[in-house]
């Protein structure tokens, strides 16, 4: 978009300014598993048994940028400038790939045999473990330029010519373990023959460990050149870099419990309707750890060179072999639901609420 102040009395153009960006992501995740299960009746009990071996992939991709400007005018001053434009470049780019084994297995005891099976009375209990390793990369660029000039046509000492270039990188490279550990029961109750109680319990606890070798880099310069000064010792560029490398560990602890409780009421002559009324109570808490154990590092320098060849050097050498962060979220959450549902067939069900 660009917007531009016409003047109609003075006949010019006072202002200009203008900006726009492109932004764009990308998410792609593929998996691909081989499924295996067995089944064992016994009376009134079922034993379930299952085994997955699955592949899996992850990708996530950024790349926005940003660009705008804006400039002013003045007819009546033959130098006059005014005028300032900056650009900004963000590219990420995340992706997993890796495979693992789900094991699982559940036991389920009907004690009420109704005449459709989802009508039983039973309860269930499963389980299931997933062990899962991968390999992570990730990378992001950070970039920002600006252009400054302010000119107003006179000599005077605000008169100057400034630009600004910032870069920061970084890059994540290594390998991950995940642990998920899923335990459910359900209850299924009939309640007469009209009636239908359900009560559920899910807890779902994972671990996600990941080791890598994290980089970072820094490079901020700033050019200033004041135009109408007579000392080269007024202009400046300022030079400032700084980079890292660490051996990283970031680990993800996250637990959920889901506890779904519902009523199922069969209407109509022949129990082809049926209204369900529920809740979902659900609790979430996650432990984040991210430590990174520093193994080269080169300090924060500042180096500024004046116009008159002048060269002075700062140096922040702050020694630390670590840094690490603990960050802990929880939350819990209760969603009512209800629904109306239709069986013109004893095999098709159609749902027209909730």
């Amino acid at each position: 978009r660009s917007v531009t102040t016409y003047l109609i009395e003075d006949e010019y153009n006072n202002q200009f300014w203008s900006d726009n960006g492109v932004f764009n992501s990308k998410n792609m995740e593929s998996n691909t598993g081989i499924r295996s299960s067995a089944m064992f009746p016994l009376s009134t009990i079922e034993l379930r048994g299952d085994l997955v071996y699955y592949l899996s992939k992850g990708q996530s991709d950024i790349g926005d940028s940003y660009s705008g400007e804006y400039e002013y005018f003045d007819p009546e001053i033959t130098e006059y400038e005014n005028n300032y434009s900056e650009t900004h470049l963000l590219n990420l780019e995340e992706k997993e790939d890796g495979a693992g084994i789900i094991l699982g297995g559940s036991i389920r005891n009907t004690f009420s045999k109704q005449e459709e099976r989802k009508n039983d009375g039973y309860w269930e209990i499963g389980f299931s473990f997933n062990l899962g390793s991968y390999d992570y990369t990730n990378s992001i660029s950070l970039e920002f330029v600006s252009n400054e000039t302010s000119l107003d046509g006179e000599l005077s000492y605000d008169d100057f010519i400034r630009t600004i270039s910032d870069e920061y990188s970084t890059t994540d490279n290594g390998t991950g373990k995940l642990n998920i550990i899923k335990i459910n029961s359900r209850f299924n109750i009939p309640l007469g023959e009209k009636v239908q109680f359900g009560i559920g319990g899910f807890l779902n606890r994972s671990t996600n460990n990941r080791e890598t070798k994290f980089r970072e880099f820094v490079n901020d310069i700033t050019n200033y050149n004041y135009t109408d000064s007579e000392y080269n010792d007024d202009d400046y560029v300022t030079t400032e870099t700084s980079q890292l490398t660490a051996d990283r560990t970031y680990d993800i602890y996250s637990t959920t419990f889901t506890c779904p409780v519902g009523m199922e009421y069969h209407l109509g002559d022949k129990n082809n309707w049926s209204l369900r009324f529920g809740t979902i109570f659900i609790s979430t808490s996650q432990t984040v750890n991210d430590a990174k154990q520093i193994t080269d590092s080169e300090p924060d320098v500042t180096e500024t060179e004046y116009g008159d060849g002048d060269v002075t050097i700062d140096i922040e050498n702050n020694i630390y072999e670590s840094i690490s962060e603990h960050t802990r979220t929880a939350s819990s959450s209760t969603v009512f639901t209800y629904g109306l549902g239709y069986n013109p067939t004893k095999n098709l069900q159609i749902d027209m609420l909730g």
